[in-house]
């Protein structure tokens, strides 16, 4: 087997714990948020925003021509028809996405499955994670990027599973999820267990004044 092929085993599965090895012990297990999805992915509140400033100038341009108010409301509402569409799709996407996910943190590696249509499951040695980091948001969510230094995979391979506009370095990432905070203080005592005498992890706070910021989680 190719060092490559040790980093990174591609692994047709069905259940995380499929791939679990009896003298492996599991720290946490958990999937994406739905909501936070659509949020995080898709952007929904952007969007509906979008709708609801063409709502607003439909509505403006219909008063300033003569309408009556009940023909300026319909010159405004056919826009929820296209916004309400918007939403129930990446609603529907971001479900689909959360039910076919399932991450799964051991004390040896980091198994990520993900794929709707072509369900994979990535192994990611605790030994090859440089360092990860931890985007916050206000409810407690977030996600947790995987650095992994030289080693390079396909960003389409891990969309959306993966750390936005890293092309050349794609990270794969925990997408969406709940109490992120603690599953970081789970992740960093595994690096720390895995990793060689004398490196430390440590999580860095989190600035007060940005609640959706990164701190992250490295070696030192």
């Amino acid at each position: 087997m190719s060092r490559r092929e040790h980093f990174l085993e591609t692994l047709f599965l069905g259940e995380g714990s499929e791939a679990i090895a009896p003298d492996e012990t599991v720290l946490w297990q958990g999937r994406p948020q739905t909501l936070g999805l659509t949020r995080s992915l898709f952007h929904i509140r952007v969007v509906m925003g979008y709708f609801v400033v063409l709502a607003a100038w439909n509505l403006a341009s219909a008063h300033a021509d003569g309408l009556w108010a009940s023909a300026a409301l319909g010159a405004a509402a056919w826009v929820a028809v296209p916004a309400a569409v918007a939403g129930l799709v990446f609603l529907a996407m971001s479900w689909l996405i959360a039910a076919t996910t399932h991450y799964t943190i051991t004390d040896r590696r980091v198994i990520m499955q993900i794929g709707v249509a072509l369900p994979i499951a990535l192994t990611l040695p605790l030994k090859r994670i440089l360092g990860a980091g931890v985007k916050l948001n206000a409810d407690g969510s977030g996600d947790i990027p995987l650095s992994l230094g030289r080693q390079k995979l396909a960003y389409l391979l891990l969309w959306p599973h993966a750390r936005p506009w890293r092309l050349r370095q794609p990270e794969p990432m925990l997408r969406a999820i709940p109490d992120v905070r603690g599953v970081a203080n789970i992740l960093s005592r595994a690096l720390l267990t895995a990793s060689p005498a004398g490196e430390a992890i440590a999580i860095a706070p989190e600035p007060a004044r940005a609640p959706h910021g990164e701190v992250g989680v490295a070696a030192a």
